[in-house]
């Protein structure tokens, strides 16, 4: 008894001490003060950017309103040159046909281009960077910008390819389906052959789930060259090239961000800065500059222009901007190159009631 009592008394407990750490994260405050010494201080740049911005709307607008007015002609050329062919009076007949089919062509032919939507769709992406510019998210502006560059680019080369015929060609296409088969439901036949959107998103679909076959942005730019996209401005291919790379160094981890990590100084924090704004506010100018000018190269392609030039000229007979955005439209120096010499009408301001 007394050996056991005196093993059980000899035991000693052991103390313990545990060290509790505790880490809270907070979300920053909504970033008032930055977007308002932002707003004071580059007010101008802001509403400068915001207004080449609506000359970028107006120009994805060009592709709506340039199609009814491409088929009309085309038709037209091609009733006059059967009816004279065969000295009879079929212009009439398809005529009708036409007027009765106008709704769904012009849908198709929307459907077999994928300018407007991704300018669109660009529009959309600037406007979330001049949020994150005034709000001195500098880094994150960057990332939105390369996203937008992708996005031209990928879609320009698409439109490019051999397989996507111009608008003159599909409205071809359409006309001899109505006039030879006489088909009940012609634009459902040329859906199922002919249907851009569809082929696109099929793409993308694609690429996320294989991305080793995806084409690499160096890829893509070399494709674009290949179809002549930077003829008319050739300084625009290595610009394209400088600018990704500048937009790539937000992207990406660097050297300069570990080291001030391992030499525990703080990264940069989330206020205006204004080097850093000017510098990302210059890399949107040339982003929006870029887009444009390959989009403007896209449109004449798809309109069967040889030329931008052409097109232009044409689009500058059509529309009329307003006062205050004449004065920006297409002026940017890539794009200038395009519209150089092309008078474009102002709409003449209505006159005030007093008057």
């Amino acid at each position: 008894m007394s050996e056991k009592k005196i093993s059980v008394g000899m035991r000693k407990k052991k103390k313990t001490s545990v060290t509790v750490v505790t880490v809270r994260f907070g979300l920053p405050d909504a970033p008032y003060r930055e977007i308002r010494r932002t707003r004071k201080a580059r007010r101008n740049k802001i509403k400068e950017f915001l207004n080449y911005l609506a000359c970028f709307e107006t120009t994805s607008l060009a592709v709506v309103i340039r199609v009814p007015f491409i088929m009309r002609r085309s038709l037209f050329k091609l009733l006059d040159a059967e009816a004279k062919d065969h000295k009879k009076r079929i212009k009439p007949v398809l005529q009708k046909r036409f007027s009765k089919d106008f709704d769904d062509l012009f849908d198709w032919l929307l459907y077999n281009q994928v300018i407007h939507p991704t300018m669109r769709l660009c529009r959309e992406e600037f406007l979330v960077y001049i949020s994150e510019l005034q709000a001195a998210i500098y880094s994150g502006a960057a990332r939105t910008l390369r996203c937008i560059l992708e996005t031209g680019v990928e879609a320009c080369v698409f439109q490019a390819e051999e397989s996507r015929l111009p608008l003159p060609a599909l409205i071809k296409e359409y006309y001899s389906l109505i006039n030879r088969e006489k088909s009940k439901n012609p634009i459902h036949s040329l859906l199922t052959k002919h249907n851009a959107w569809v082929a696109f998103m099929e793409r993308y679909r694609i690429y996320e789930k294989t991305k080793r076959i995806a084409p690499s942005f160096k890829e893509l730019v070399n494709d674009l060259n290949s179809v002549e996209a930077f003829q008319e401005c050739p300084q625009t291919s290595n610009e394209i090239k400088t600018v990704y790379e500048a937009l790539s160094d937000y992207v990406h981890p660097s050297s300069a961000k570990f080291g001030k990590l391992l030499a525990g100084k703080k990264l940069a924090q989330q206020s205006f800065n204004a080097e850093e704004f000017d510098t990302i506010y210059d890399l949107g100018l040339k982003i929006l500059d870029i887009v444009q000018f390959l989009y403007l190269k896209s449109m004449s392609s798809f309109f069967g222009f040889p030329t931008s030039k052409g097109f232009l000229n044409e689009l500058a007979e059509e529309i009329s901007l307003d006062p205050a955005l004449a004065k920006f439209f297409l002026t940017l120096p890539f794009s200038k190159t395009l519209s150089e010499q092309i008078k474009w009408s102002a709409r003449k301001k209505k006159p005030s009631k007093s008057n």
